[in-house]
């Protein structure tokens, strides 16, 4: 029940508060709960979530046949560095994704070190399921129909891109060289197995929301001008030292910096302005500004 309600982003220390409800709701008349998971224990457990989550993600792509489409994105928070890795496929029920791990941390930000940890994943996704077969086979000796439900690790593989697949990025230099760099290496792993590059077929793609992010950062910088334009007198008049501006992007910036609720920034006050709206503008809306900055 915990790493249900974990999966679900209940927050640890509510969970044993559900638990509790949850056993009244069901039998009223009955004191079933005798002792409840302290928030620690609960905090602890988030691990084995992680763990269990990257395992049946290895166990959803071993067992298709094709991957359609390789994803992979960075952020950073806390000026560290993070990247994902989402495969997608085709399926009877239509197309579907699966994220192979949402937090890699690589070595640097370069192109190089990107590549070497996209493939460090998938051997993490191997590990994983020969540690799952290697436990069902200690628990359930004899069994193998059991076993075979299991997919061996091999089937986590990279070749599966290499039938009409796509590998997709952001639009900066650095993603480019690491779309380049990740072919190379799923062509040097069709060279391991005997088959010929010329027999695969792979594309590159760009992004779409990075894109239409490219348009859309075209427009602040015409809209910039303009207001330059409209308050060049007025922003002569300031003096610098105030470090005043008409540029849309520092504007949303500092205001997720001094309203924003990530505590990313040591010196902005996110919780008191909450706080300030919920007394003084009770109902209100509030529309919150996230990721200004990046990410970082």
């Amino acid at each position: 029940m915990i790493l249900k309600m974990l999966s679900h982003c209940t927050h640890p220390s509510c969970v044993a508060a559900n638990i509790l409800t949850i056993t009244e709701l069901l039998n009223p008349d009955v004191s079933m709960v005798e002792e409840l998971p302290l928030v620690s224990f609960i905090r602890e457990y988030r691990s084995i979530n992680v763990h269990l989550t990257k395992m049946m993600s290895a166990y959803t792509l071993a067992n298709v046949n094709e991957y359609s489409e390789l994803f992979s994105d960075g952020t950073s928070r806390r000026q560290t560095s993070i990247q994902n890795l989402i495969i997608g496929f085709l399926e009877d029920g239509g197309f579907k994704t699966v994220a192979l791990s949402t937090s890699i941390l690589e070595d640097d930000d370069t192109a190089t070190s990107l590549n070497e940890s996209i493939l460090c994943t998938f051997k993490e996704g191997w590990q994983l399921l020969d540690q799952w077969r290697e436990t069902t086979k200690r628990m359930f000796p004899g069994h193998n129909d059991i076993l075979d439900v299991i997919p061996e690790s091999i089937d986590l593989t990279l070749k599966k891109l290499g039938y009409n697949g796509v590998v997709m990025t952001d639009t900066c230099e650095t993603a480019k060289k690491f779309r380049c760099l990740l072919i190379e290496s799923i062509e040097g792993i069709y060279l391991e197995a005997g088959i010929s590059p010329n027999e695969i077929k792979m594309f590159e793609g760009d992004c779409w929301h990075h894109l239409r992010n490219i348009c859309f950062g075209f427009v602040i910088k015409q809209v910039n001008k303009l207001l330059y334009a409209l308050w060049k007198q007025d922003l002569e008049d300031i003096p610098n030292i105030f470090q005043v501006c008409a540029d849309i992007d520092d504007l949303l910036q500092c205001i997720e910096k001094e309203f924003g609720r990530t505590a990313n920034y040591a010196k902005g006050h996110g919780s008191m302005f909450e706080e300030w709206m919920r007394i003084l503008h009770p109902g209100a809306y509030l529309y919150p500004i996230q990721r200004v900055c990046g990410g970082s």
